[in-house]
């Protein structure tokens, strides 16, 4: 290994500060389970991964939800060298064509010490978590306005009516009303 070569080599990032900030789950797989599981939208979230040792067994790029198994836990990552370079997480509402804004979260060291400077955090796993956070909750708040202007009941259409709103839809849906006394708010389930 020339000097060069040496010097690339300990540049190299790993995943520490992702294991921190996701130490509660033993890998990526169970970090999307999670999300899921326990946000009312039923994010999508995806990893950004690359193969740092370059051994040709592996593809770089984006891998999403049930694929993020395939990565094994944060250990089986760092022994095959797959290095965690940015998050995604997005959202479908189901029932119509309307996705939520994809929002990505650069995870390289120097850009989350940016946006922890920024930030005026002092912790880096720390500001990786919130930011995960603050997306996670960004897709559920916007899936939900999205479900809500285009999944009203027959009773939240019959109010849009009666309060002199054309047909009770927008561009063909019809809006949610919060106070239906039918669906008490939450609409049309599918």
């Amino acid at each position: 290994m020339n000097e060069i070569e040496y010097e690339r080599s300990q540049e190299r990032e790993d995943n520490e500060h992702i294991k921190e900030a996701f130490a509660d789950y033993d890998g990526p797989g169970e970090l999307y389970r999670s999300t899921y599981k326990y946000t009312a939208c039923g994010p999508s979230v995806g990893l950004l991964v690359v193969d740092t040792c370059e051994t040709g067994e592996f593809r770089n790029g984006w891998r999403y939800c049930d694929d993020l198994y395939e990565l094994g836990t944060w250990e089986d990552m760092d022994k095959r060298g797959l290095l965690i370079t940015g998050i995604s997480v997005s959202s479908i509402v189901e029932g119509v064509e309307a996705t939520t804004d994809t929002i990505e979260i650069d995870t390289r060291a120097d850009a989350l010490a940016d946006r922890m400077v920024a930030a005026d955090e002092d912790d880096i796993a720390w500001t990786l978590s919130r930011l995960f956070d603050d997306a996670v909750q960004e897709v559920d708040k916007q899936a939900s306005d999205i479900w809500d202007a285009t999944h009203g009941c027959d009773t939240c259409q019959a109010h849009w009516v009666a309060e002199g709103h054309g047909d009770g839809t927008i561009d063909g849906a019809v809006p949610v009303w919060s106070d239906c006394p039918d669906c008490e708010g939450a609409g049309t389930i599918i």
